[in-house]
């Protein structure tokens, strides 16, 4: 239901997640869900980043560390910097944080160096077609 395009329904699907229509285990996929689309993978960034609080005070404790990996759906080392100014001082408080949040920069890098690894032959693959 969350694999939305339009901004206005992307973020309309995230509030879900924060509303109490819905079960966590139910409405988390509203949320991971936004970041599965290239269209929608900004918005749904900056819908973390504005509730990020919010988000947090719903999840268990055991899982809030494990917000650092929304990063690594961005695929981008470019802004790392940017992701780990926001990400890293708000991800290290919490049990496990410093941990979390080294494995998510990891993966990150390896998502963005494959990325550039294989574009050329997708390109090529896709010029073909």
């Amino acid at each position: 239901m969350g694999l939305f395009s339009d901004p206005k329904l992307v973020d309309e699907s995230m509030t879900l997640f924060l509303g109490t229509e819905f079960d966590i285990r139910e409405a988390a996929g509203l949320l991971q869900q936004g970041f599965q689309n290239r269209t929608s993978r900004p918005i749904a960034y900056e819908f973390v980043k504005t509730h990020f609080d919010d988000i947090v005070a719903k999840l268990p404790v055991q899982f809030r560390p494990y917000m650092a990996f929304i990063l690594v759906a961005m695929c981008d080392d470019a802004k790392k910097p940017e992701f780990e100014s926001f990400f890293k001082p708000r991800i290290e408080k919490f049990d496990g944080g410093p941990r979390a949040m080294a494995q998510a920069v990891e993966q990150l890098h390896v998502c963005s160096v494959a990325r550039k690894a294989e574009a050329p032959g997708v390109e090529a693959f896709l010029k073909n077609q």
